[in-house]
């Protein structure tokens, strides 16, 4: 995870910033992982300020349904 984590925030290629965002928001986040779950909803808030439009809305939609499964 934390591999994905340094390409969203560090890759100088927006497409691999951009898969790396979708992967995070296909990840199960449970609530006993505290950190982790933190550090992959932090890398994500942080990406929607990335320069690439690409970027910040694979972010936008992986919150999204990280946000949808804390409901369900």
């Amino acid at each position: 995870m934390s591999s994905l984590i340094d390409v969203l925030l560090e890759d100088p290629d927006e497409a691999s910033r951009a898969v790396a965002a979708s992967t995070l928001g296909e990840l199960t986040l449970s609530r006993s992982f505290v950190l982790e779950r933190e550090a992959v909803l932090g890398a994500l808030r942080s990406a929607l300020a990335d320069p690439s439009r690409e970027v910040q809305s694979a972010a936008g939609r992986a919150l999204d349904r990280l946000r949808r499964r804390d409901v369900a």
